[in-house]
């Protein structure tokens, strides 16, 4: 069984976490409107966490020190914004 499992247990833990985290969002967005303002905090965490694995992706954004909290900031502005238009 030791053996059978190396090194599949992250992979296939990973995979299970992204199809319920998508299954999650297309039941809400199909969902009625209250369950996309009850789980605005699980969008906003999976939003800000994929911006920051993407901003570690790109290459050039390590020489600027101020790069990630500026996207971050505008980010927040924008979804901020986003909210006051249609809540």
């Amino acid at each position: 069984m030791k053996n059978i499992l190396r090194n599949k247990i992250y992979p296939a833990a990973v995979i299970a976490l992204l199809g319920a985290a998508i299954s999650l969002l297309i039941c809400t967005i199909v969902g009625e409107k209250g369950v996309v303002k009850g789980f605005l905090p699980l969008w906003l965490f999976l939003f800000f966490g994929l911006l920051d694995i993407v901003l570690d992706k790109v290459p050039h954004t390590a020489r600027w020190k101020w790069f990630k909290p500026a996207v971050f900031a505008a980010a927040a502005v924008v979804i901020l914004l986003l909210l006051a238009l249609f809540a």
